[in-house]
């Protein structure tokens, strides 16, 4: 059950969603790996999200250029990858796969 807690579920094609190709358009793959850098670092958060404030912070442990993270996220809150509620970024799809997870492990610890 360890590695199922620690699991960021992600589809084989997601890089031909249109929200994801125009992050790949504007930013190219770089953008594309950024993205996954906050949703990996969005699962392993409590509530799945990240603190707006801790941008600067975020982008020095992944060595990434500030402004460079501040117009990818930009980017994904146009196309709607991010959404930002109450200081906080959050993937919708992250928080729906991991309901969907959540409701997986529940159905395994009764059996």
């Amino acid at each position: 059950m360890s590695k199922v807690r620690n699991c960021l579920l992600h589809d084989a094609h997601a890089h031909q969603d249109l929200k994801m190709q125009r992050l790949i358009f504007d930013h190219g793959f770089e953008g594309y790996g950024i993205f996954w850098v906050l949703a990996e670092s969005m699962r392993v958060a409590n509530d799945y999200s990240l603190q707006v404030s801790d941008l600067e912070l975020i982008a020095f442990q992944n060595r990434i250029d500030l402004e460079k993270l501040q117009a990818i996220i930009q980017t994904c809150l146009q196309t709607e990858l991010l959404k930002e509620k109450n200081g906080r970024y959050f993937a919708p799809a992250l928080l729906r796969d991991m309901e969907g997870l959540s409701k997986k492990q529940d159905q395994w610890r009764t059996k």
